[in-house]
């Protein structure tokens, strides 16, 4: 039996992590999403901006990159609480997490605060990376399902619909089948 190849049925999301100079600029010529680390407002705006400027230097068509905040998180009932398990788990796990990195640590609702800035700042979303996945994620759910001010479940077919990322054009719209040129 012959073979006819098909083209994709999609284009898988394109996604990128880190903040050094060639990572940045491969994200911005074929990426879709970008996870950086930040510091804190001013290193997220120079961070952004530095994003932005390399979207115009290198041309790129298209929707704008999604960056997304790489975010620690480590939740409890008080601030208090939330350190002292921090201080516990950095004896066992001292490299956890790069010191200077902007982490999600305290209350519920002062996370919550976070999430609000980073988005005013100009970040797309955010990537939890959770200190105990047996206490955090599961706060976290809680945390989520009560936000204010954000949309609900979407009826979305795949991750690109997720992320709000336009289907790519096919590259073999213009192809003659029966040539095997483009047309």
């Amino acid at each position: 039996p012959s073979i006819t190849p098909r083209p994709p049925q999609g284009q898988p999301v394109v996604a990128f992590s880190g903040r050094h100079d060639a990572v940045l600029k491969a994200a911005v010529v074929s990426g879709d999403l970008l996870f950086v680390e930040v510091i804190d407002e001013q290193d997220a705006q120079q961070l952004l901006g530095k994003i932005r400027q390399l979207e115009t230097e290198l041309n790129r068509t298209g929707p704008a990159l999604l960056v997304s905040v790489d975010l620690p998180l480590l939740l409890a009932d008080t601030v208090t609480a939330a350190h002292q398990r921090w201080e516990e788990l950095n004896t066992h796990t001292p490299a956890w997490l790069n010191a200077d990195q902007l982490r999600a640590l305290g209350t519920a609702e002062r996370v919550n605060e976070q999430l609000t800035q980073l988005q005013i700042w100009g970040f797309n979303g955010v990537r939890f990376q959770p200190a105990q996945n047996l206490v955090d994620v599961p706060a976290l759910g809680a945390l989520l399902a009560e936000r204010p001010n954000q949309p609900g479940p979407t009826q979305a077919t795949g991750l690109r619909d997720t992320l709000g990322l336009s289907r790519p054009t096919n590259r073999y719209a213009g192809l003659n089948q029966s040539k095997g040129v483009f047309a």
